[in-house]
C-alpha cells in the first residue's frame, strides 16, 4: 500500500498478516524524495498505480508496485512521481500452499 505522513514522502509499504499471529508491524519498501505535486489545485490524485500479483508456481512470492515521489529539476513541476517495484516473499511458508481444485 501507498504511504504518506508528514515525516515521510509518498512511498510504499507492506503488511503481512497470519491466521496464528495476525498483522506484522508495517514494513517500510521505499519512500520518494519529494512530495507530489502534478495535478492543478491544492488537490493530488496518486495510489491509482498501486498492485500486486502473487507468482502462481511459487507459494508465499508476490509482486507489488507502488507510487513515489519523485523530484525532476528536469521537469516543468519538479514534484513528480514514479513507480517503484518489489518482490516480496512470506516469512511463514508453511501457511502458503497452491491449492489444485477442480469442481
Amino acid at each position: 500500500f501507498n504511504h504518506a505522513s508528514v515525516d515521510s514522502f509518498p512511498g510504499i509499504s507492506a503488511i503481512y498478516y497470519s491466521e496464528a499471529e495476525g498483522y506484522s508491524d508495517r514494513l517500510h519498501l521505499k519512500s520518494g524524495n519529494s512530495n507530489v505535486n502534478v495535478a492543478a489545485g491544492n488537490y493530488q490524485r496518486w495510489g491509482d498505480y498501486t498492485g500486486s500479483q502473487k507468482k502462481y508456481n511459487e507459494p508465499g512470492m508476490v509482486w507489488i508496485n507502488g507510487f513515489i515521489g519523485s523530484f525532476s529539476a528536469l521537469h516543468p513541476s519538479p514534484n513528480q512521481h514514479k513507480t517503484f517495484v518489489a518482490k516480496l516473499i512470506s516469512p511463514d511458508l508453511s501457511a502458503t500452499s497452491i491449492k489444485d481444485e477442480v469442481n
